[in-house]
């Protein structure tokens, strides 16, 4: 995992589970810069910045076994 970007702004508290460790997670995240210099973010805007990272914290299956693949052409 890089560790900048966003990686870097946003902090993560697992409660279980944890990025990597395979099934379901449960987190709190906090943001931890704001995303416009000079502006302090709302609390709904928070919480938008982070609304998209619950698939990014959660596996139910392993990406190395199940996901796209080329094996065979698709058939026509």
């Amino acid at each position: 995992m890089h560790a900048d970007g966003y990686v870097a702004v946003i902090e993560w508290r697992f409660v279980e589970g944890g990025v990597g460790t395979g099934g379901t997670a449960t987190a709190w995240g906090r943001q931890l810069v704001p995303l416009l210099p000079d502006e302090e973010p709302s609390p709904w805007e928070r919480t938008l910045v982070l609304a998209d990272s619950g698939g990014g914290i959660t596996m139910t299956v392993d990406p190395r076994r199940h996901g796209p693949h080329d094996a065979r052409r698709p058939s026509r």
